[in-house]
């Protein structure tokens, strides 16, 4: 049976007695392969009474927390080990998604709030899933206080301005918030051997960019994009903060002034977070009227032209003339001018 067959057979069995249903999977199916992909695989393991609930529920948008319960409560059910049950999240989970944009049930800022939200339950699930792990075996990492310590996971770029679309990998930046060591305990498994927190939580950052970009065996939950953290890909996957904090006083550079416009906390230790981006603010906005950020993006795009000449992208939707980057280089220079004193 081919494809087109199986797709019509599917549609034929999910309409019921919904009319408007199955017009809108035939073209729905119509504009996303990867939508008519996902559905005809599903029918593999879920029900056909279960897929059409699924593409119909939700007809006003959830807010963040119902939308986390409702991703728990499936992850919670779903078979097999963690990456394969957050991929079949994903899927589950883009196929409502697709279905209720390409329907128009839902508008640009709700697909992206969803699909950003998505992200962010994916991320603290392997995050959790790996520190767990690791504490298993070295022991828990503490704070001077005492208390159990947690990495933290800042969101950049689309995601942490809650407009991730459906082909974005999601960019991150690892810290933690206090250097030392791993005492250990009774009941980790490999109590011989202390370790600081820079290698425990390496460990766990690892863990979790594996959980998530694991494309060569069973495909990726989202592609991870760690370019971002201080140094690049030269430096430590993971920094202490008094680190971080040495990195963007001495060396921060005008590109990440205008990424940090974007930055949120999303995972670990979410209060650590919002405290570091609290103390970065005066980096990314100055007090005075910061005309200088105009001349640095105006390099920026500089190089961006040239790229695009070299390449031939002139019709190209993001680098290209009056593209998605330009809207967002004269959003960023208004921020950056302004920002320090209109919050």
């Amino acid at each position: 049976m081919s494809q087109m067959d199986e797709m019509s057979d599917v549609i034929e069995a999910l309409k019921l007695t919904d009319a408007t249903l199955r017009t809108n999977l035939d073209r729905v199916s119509q504009l996303s392969p990867f939508f008519e992909n996902t559905l005809i695989a599903l029918t593999s393991h879920m029900s056909l009474e279960s897929i059409r609930d699924l593409v119909l529920q939700f007809t006003s948008g959830l807010n963040d927390a119902e939308l986390t319960l409702a991703y728990g409560t499936f992850l919670g059910t779903a078979p097999g080990d963690l990456t394969g049950r957050l991929l079949a999240l994903r899927n589950r989970e883009m196929l409502r998604i697709i279905y209720r944009d390409l329907s128009r049930f839902a508008d640009l800022e709700e697909t992206t709030r969803e699909l950003s939200c998505l992200a962010s339950f994916c991320i603290n699930s392997a995050l959790d899933d790996c520190y767990t792990q690791t504490c298993r075996r070295y022991g828990v990492p503490r704070g001077p206080d005492g208390e159990p310590e947690k990495m933290v996971v800042l969101a950049m770029g689309k995601l942490g301005a809650f407009e991730l679309n459906l082909s974005s990998d999601v960019d991150l930046i690892f810290f933690y918030a206090n250097q030392g060591e791993v005492a250990g305990s009774e009941a980790a498994s490999d109590t011989a051997r202390v370790i600081t927190h820079q290698e425990f939580f390496l460990k766990v950052a690892r863990q979790t960019i594996a959980i998530l970009d694991n494309a060569e065996k069973i495909g990726s939950v989202f592609r991870v994009d760690m370019r971002l953290r201080p140094y690049g890909d030269s430096g430590p996957l993971v920094l202490h903060r008094a680190a971080m904090e040495k990195y963007y006083v001495e060396q921060g550079r005008d590109w990440e002034r205008y990424a940090f416009i974007k930055a949120r906390a999303i995972a670990g230790d979410i209060g650590a977070g919002e405290d570091f981006l609290t103390w970065l603010s005066p980096f990314i906005y100055r007090r005075h009227l910061d005309y200088g950020a105009v001349q640095s993006l105006r390099e920026m795009k500089g190089l961006i032209n040239k790229q695009v000449e070299l390449k031939d992208l002139n019709d190209d939707l993001k680098l290209g003339p009056g593209g998605i980057r330009e809207v967002e280089f004269v959003a960023q220079m208004h921020q950056l001018i302004w920002g320090g004193q209109h919050s």
